[in-house]
């Protein structure tokens, strides 16, 4: 039979086997634990990362929305300036736009701009003609001066010439 001590010493070793069985899976887990811990880190810095993109990334969309409510406002009023130049270009069409004009003396025409208004270009006729006509009324005083300082020819000189 089996003797106490050889019974003691079987489990023993069986004991010993035990503690170096634990302490492997001790060392096994332990290494399982830091690739875990290193892995759970690696992952922390991933979500850091996901989180600054997504703050940055809400930052942009909120500058796109801005500039897009801006460009609507552009475009309005844009759209709001095309319908009064066409409103405006309507009613001259029309002559309703002529009643509240103002008369061409009340224009500068000093203006480059106002130069070809059709009051300006009527007001700039009405200072030809004066001229022409003030020209010709000079020309024909200039006419009888110079009769006069020949000689006196006037209706009587010319009959004077005739019967001569």
């Amino acid at each position: 039979q089996d003797h106490p001590k050889d019974q003691d010493l079987r489990a023993l070793g069986r004991a010993v086997k035990m503690v170096d069985s634990a302490e492997t899976i001790a060392h096994e887990t332990n290494i399982a634990l830091k690739t875990q811990t290193e892995q759970m880190r690696n992952t922390n810095a991933g979500i850091d990362e996901v989180t600054t993109s997504l703050r940055r990334a809400d930052k942009i969309i909120r500058d796109i929305g801005r500039r897009l409510a801006t460009d609507k406002l552009i475009m309005c009023m844009v759209l709001l300036l095309i319908l009064a130049i066409l409103a405006i270009a309507i009613l001259a069409g029309t002559g309703l736009l002529d009643q509240g004009t103002t008369p061409a003396e009340e224009i500068d025409c000093s203006f480059d701009f106002t130069q070809t208004t059709k009051a300006c270009q009527d007001k700039r006729a009405a200072a030809a003609a004066s001229a022409d006509a003030s020209k010709s009324a000079s020309g024909n005083r200039r006419m009888k001066a110079a009769q006069i300082a020949a000689g006196g020819l006037g209706v009587l000189g010319v009959s004077r010439m005739a019967q001569a």
